[in-house]
């Protein structure tokens, strides 16, 4: 268990943040006021954050 958390004392002071909704994947509707999130592109970009890959 020491070692397990010594190992990760690196990470600690490099936090990654993810946004819901990312940037350039929503848009905001005036009347009725609504915000509208391309969840195919959102979640796409989720799993690549969490997971990572191609």
């Amino acid at each position: 268990m020491i070692r397990i958390g010594l190992d990760s004392l690196p990470l600690v002071n490099q936090p990654e943040e993810y946004r819901v909704p990312k940037d350039g994947l929503y848009q905001a509707q005036e009347d009725p006021w609504a915000l509208i999130v391309d969840w195919d592109g959102q979640v796409a970009d989720l799993h690549q954050f969490i997971w990572g890959g191609p």
